[in-house]
């Protein structure tokens, strides 16, 4: 139903099945799921909110589950981490952990959400303790990437290209090396740097497994080639 853009239809069908997920280790990952779900069907019905709200008591009620990093990301992708309930959280969960299992995923969504909010130099320092601290975590490959997006939205160009171009080294799999393609032909379009950000661009569209990200890159490296001349 959210595939087709039936909202009404997705919150019908998922809110009645999330509220009666049952308890327990067994269930997690089902139950997890199906919050997500219906956090991402709220947010397609404009009621972001109420979609954070769902994500955050369940960070909340399971702080040690593995599910808490893509509950971070999916605060993200709804555009719910700038939200005051979301952003109050993260210290809160931090000063009542005794799990260091928990810490990085916290600071990832502390730092996060100063970039959601555009607060680009606490952004940056964030970014950087947590690369300093946990450059082999999961996480480690995002944080590189928003390190060096945070750049760019600052203008400070010549950082965003050194920090762009250290996650595009070690960047672990086809779609991370084609996101990092993307971002430094994004600095080099911004650097006016054309020839560049066309070479850039034709690299994520070879690298991407995704064919409608492929296809933008190539119009992309296109305009950016002629742009060039």
């Amino acid at each position: 139903a959210l595939a087709q853009q039936d909202v009404a239809q997705a919150l019908q069908i998922i809110s009645p099945v999330s509220a009666k997920m049952p308890a327990g280790p067994k269930a997690r990952r089902l139950r997890w799921a199906a919050r997500l779900l219906e956090a991402r069907a709220k947010a397609a019905a404009g009621q972001s909110k109420e979609a954070a709200n769902v994500v955050v008591e369940m960070i909340r009620a399971e702080p040690d589950a593995p599910e808490v990093v893509p509950a971070i990301l999916a605060l993200e992708e709804i555009g719910a981490l700038a939200l005051p309930e979301v952003t109050n959280s993260f210290p809160e969960w931090l000063a009542g952990t005794s799990a260091p299992s928990r810490v990085p995923a916290a600071k990832f969504g502390i730092a996060a959400a100063a970039a959601a909010s555009s607060q680009w130099p606490l952004a940056v320092a964030e970014w950087r303790k947590f690369l300093e601290k946990w450059s082999d975590h999961p996480l480690a490959g995002l944080a590189r990437g928003r390190l060096a997006e945070a750049h760019l939205a600052a203008g400070a160009l010549a950082e965003a290209r050194a920090a762009a171009a250290a996650w595009h080294d070690v960047a672990a799999s086809r779609v991370e090396r084609a996101e990092a393609a993307f971002l430094r032909a994004r600095i080099e379009t911004a650097a006016r740097n054309h020839a560049a950000a066309a070479t850039f661009f034709d690299e994520a569209a070879r690298v991407t497994p995704d064919p409608e990200a492929a296809a933008a890159a190539l119009s992309d490296g296109a305009w950016a080639a002629i742009d060039g001349q």
